[in-house]
């Protein structure tokens, strides 16, 4: 056989090289064999066998060597092959098939000199014989080490787009944190406007932890593709935020930034709203980069003539444009229209290429026409869903359409749980703390249970509407339980509350029994909704997408680290304190754990700071949990020691919001 260069692998082995297997019987006579060697140039050596017995190899060289010599080849040429083998007494290197290619190698070259470019005989399965040429062998190495050379190279490069397609979707969102946190800091009088800009930094937020969760998502980075979620969201909200954010690019530039509907408008299309925004967000930032008079403007609607519906964006600016030589390799990597752009304007270019794949795994395209001087249409189409039993409005909707922050006058007029009975199940007392605050002033009555067996125990004693469910706790976890409930007839809704955020972590509470998922931090919006949709009272509440909370983000060792919880509100504060009490403490326990090098108590320490930090307000501290965690579960003590540190350092910064203006 022929090998294919193309598929050979650092696991191939010889069984996957061209193995000759040309022979002659130990009988045929030395010129025979000179014959033999004459009419087949290509072949090196000859196997002598036949059906008993394997003699061994006669190479080309050693053959025309004694041939060659007046006494030998007159001896030789008229006696059996079988006796030139004898006389050499020459052993060949003999391999197995299953011998890796590299390993093949390194045998060869450590052979004396003398044997150098000698064959090499391969035994394959049912003990038969086979021989290489070490030209093949050779070959076959340099085509291995070039083609992982190429594979190492294309992983490289792959990295460095990745890291630069992260680098680009961050600034975004990081630009409206950082842009309106600066306002506030210089000081805004009016509260409305405040509130404002603390919806934008929110949604930013939020933003940028979709990006930190594909980041994390292990089977995105490793099939290279990303993974799309179809959810039911509203196209006009996504777009209102996306305009809310962008203004504060727009508003200096003295640009205007506009959308207009030119057909009805959906309530809700079924796409991926985290993508969608991220398309528009590099679209809408793009439009207000490049332009330095006029504006952008937003032209929506939706084609309920293609099959099926699709829901189509137009982002109009009055740009610089784009020359026509360019227009072909816009949504290339790295290609921007030109080069001075990126003195210009900045920027790695990868931006248009990521919507393009983001838009055609949403099922539609992304397209561009453009004049230069006078400006760029960007046409975005995704696929909306079959749109059966969808509201269309003539205009949009009249709702607040920014994210509302959780604030003190939603929390305390809350009431939509009027009655609701709810068993809680959680072994941290911070989540346990705030969850029953929440829910209590919505007006719900709650129950709580440290672990699965109380669960149980609960549930039997008592009438519930619905159960929160932490998912990992001692004595019986929370999967354990819901099996057991489920198995003794219960029907109530079970919400499974974990800090495991992976998607495929969903799947398994689904499977245990759960009928939702939220994931720790606990968002107190998301909480609320979430719950509400399982209340009897509360038909109209609809589930919204499950997300967490930002992390805090800090760079200096001595800025106190501040909860983001409304700590004005007393029991809230109580709570906020009590975990800053008890955090110290589990650092010691960490640090205990570690020493003795206890991986199982470390692992569940950190377990428990990276669902109960955030829910405290500190979502800085849950990034840290999660190192911590991974590298107890690695037992890689270095990393885990540092990471220690670094809380514990982190530690000594927590505080309120009491605290700090009291300062």
């Amino acid at each position: 056989m022929t090998y294919n260069p193309y598929i050979l692998t650092t696991n191939s082995t010889l069984a996957d090289l061209e193995l000759r297997d040309d022979s002659l019987t130990p009988e045929a006579l030395g010129s025979e064999v000179e014959r033999f060697f004459k009419s087949r140039p290509d072949t090196n050596g000859v196997l002598i066998r036949d059906d008993h017995q394997f003699y061994g190899l006669l190479s080309r060289t050693s053959c025309f060597e004694n041939m060659t010599q007046s006494f030998c080849g007159t001896t030789f040429s008229r006696r059996p092959v079988k006796m030139l083998v004898e006389h050499l007494k020459t052993t060949s290197l003999q391999l197995n098939d299953t011998v890796p290619i590299s390993e093949a190698v390194r045998e060869i070259l450590g052979r004396p000199s003398a044997g150098a470019y000698e064959p090499i005989i391969v035994k394959c399965e049912n003990d038969e014989y086979r021989f290489l040429d070490i030209t093949t062998l050779m070959s076959a190495q340099c085509d291995l080490q070039l083609r992982q050379k190429k594979i190492a190279e294309d992983a490289n490069h792959e990295k460095s787009n990745f890291l630069a397609n992260m680098s680009h979707e961050i600034r975004t969102p990081l630009n409206g944190i950082l842009g309106f946190t600066d306002v506030l800091r210089r000081g805004v009088e009016s509260k409305e406007k405040q509130q404002e800009y603390l919806d934008v930094i929110y949604k930013n937020g939020e933003h940028l932890l979709g990006l930190i969760n594909d980041i994390l998502d292990l089977s995105k980075i490793e099939a290279g593709c990303m993974e799309f979620e179809k959810l039911d969201c509203s196209p006009h909200k996504i777009i209102s935020d996306v305009l809310s954010t962008m203004r504060v690019q727009a508003k200096p530039k003295g640009l205007y930034l506009e959308c207009q509907w030119e057909s009805g408008v959906p309530e809700m299309i079924n796409t991926d709203p985290t993508r969608l925004r991220q398309i528009l967000m590099n679209l809408v930032g793009n439009a207000v980069k490049f332009t330095t008079e006029g504006g952008v403007k937003l032209i929506a609607k939706l084609d309920i003539s293609h099959n099926p519906p699709q829901f189509i964006v137009e982002v109009h600016d009055t740009g610089i444009g784009i020359k026509p030589e360019n227009m072909s390799n816009i949504f290339s990597a790295f290609t921007q229209a030109d080069s001075s752009i990126t003195r210009s304007f900045g920027g790695t270019g990868l931006g248009l290429t990521i919507c393009r794949q983001i838009a055609e795994g949403l099922g539609g395209d992304l397209a561009v026409e453009s004049e230069i001087g006078q400006g760029s249409v960007f046409r975005l189409r995704v696929d909306a869903g079959t749109m059966e039993d969808v509201k269309i409005f003539d205009v949009p909707p009249t709702e607040a359409l920014t994210a509302e922050s959780y604030t003190k006058r939603n929390y305390e007029a809350s009431n939509q749980l009027q009655s609701l009975r709810v068993l809680l199940v959680d072994d941290g007392k911070t989540n346990r703390d705030l969850v029953s605050l929440v829910l209590t002033n919505a007006n719900a009555v709650v129950t709580c249970a440290e672990n699965g067996e109380e669960a149980l125990s609960e549930y039997e004693g008592g009438s519930f509407d619905l159960i929160l469910m932490d998912m990992q706790m001692p004595e019986m976890d929370g999967y354990t339980a819901t099996q057991i409930l489920r198995s003794r007839g219960c029907s109530l809704p079970i919400i499974a509350l974990t800090a495991n955020a992976m998607r495929g972590d969903r799947s398994k509470c689904l499977e245990a029994g759960c009928s939702d998922f939220l994931t720790k931090p606990i968002n107190i919006d998301s909480l609320l909704q979430t719950v509400g949709v399982y209340s009897p009272l509360s038909d109209a509440i609809t589930k919204s997408q499950l997300e967490e909370k930002p992390y805090c983000l800090t760079t200096s060792d001595t800025i106190p680290v501040v909860s983001d919880l409304p700590t004005e509100i007393p029991q809230i504060f109580q709570i906020v304190e009590e975990f800053i009490q008890r955090f110290k403490l589990k650092i010691e326990e960490m640090q205990m754990a570690l020493d003795k090098e206890n991986w199982k108590l470390l692992e569940e320490l950190a377990h428990w700071l990276k669902g109960t930090g955030g829910t405290a307000g500190f979502g800085c501290l849950t990034e840290l949990a999660y190192q911590l965690e991974s590298a107890a579960q690695q037992k890689e003590k270095e990393s885990a020691n540092l990471l220690i540190s670094e809380l514990r350092t982190m530690g000594s910064r927590l505080t309120t919001k009491n605290a700090v203006s009291s300062v």
